[in-house]
């Protein structure tokens, strides 16, 4: 029986996604006073039609790199069972996809709900963070090996539908560490 299930997640924003933010509404402020205070100096130098064309150009600029650091802040993380293979991929502003990592479910070695502190001072080739929150309770983690990464840790928070399928292709000594739901 092939089994085929994808999931989409929208990545919260984080303490320091909020501090990003703010620094970028901060950054536009400070731009439009320091420009409205150079507007007299530039008007006695070069006149009006000089300050409309750099004053265009400066306020587009900087609302251009405003708008491309807002849109790179919005992430979704899409999991993807195909049969034996569950694939991660990062998707940035509903644009561009980036595939973070494959496993062959069948060679996971742990799997569990996971906990923050457990992985305290563990070292990984690679970690993963694919997850809605990282504060949820619902996050769950995976250990395998990986031809180039080695020992990776990928954390992600599944629907019922991913976990049900993630039951019927896991090594059967790693069942025990899935809870039967996410209540």
């Amino acid at each position: 029986m092939d089994i085929f299930v994808e999931t989409l997640v929208r990545r919260k924003f984080t303490a320091k996604d909020k501090t990003k933010i703010k620094a970028i509404f901060v950054t536009l402020v400070l731009s439009a006073v320091i420009f409205g205070a150079m507007i007299p100096f530039y008007l006695l130098t070069h006149g009006i039609a000089y300050l409309s064309t750099v004053s265009m150009l400066f306020c587009g600029l900087i609302i251009f790199l405003c708008w491309q650091v807002l849109k790179k802040m919005r992430l979704e993380f899409e999991y993807i069972i195909v049969n034996n293979s569950l694939d991660f991929d990062k998707i940035i502003a509903q644009k561009k996809r980036e595939r973070l990592v494959s496993v062959d479910i069948k060679t996971v070695e742990e799997v569990g709900l996971y906990d923050s502190a457990k992985f305290r001072g563990s070292s990984f080739g690679a970690e993963f963070h694919a997850e809605r929150d990282t504060e949820s309770r619902y996050n769950y983690y995976l250990i395998f090996p990986h031809t180039e990464f080695k020992r990776t840790l990928v954390v992600f928070t599944p629907n019922d539908r991913m976990l049900d399928a993630l039951r019927q292709t896991l090594p059967r000594q790693l069942l025990k560490n899935l809870p039967q739901d996410n209540d």
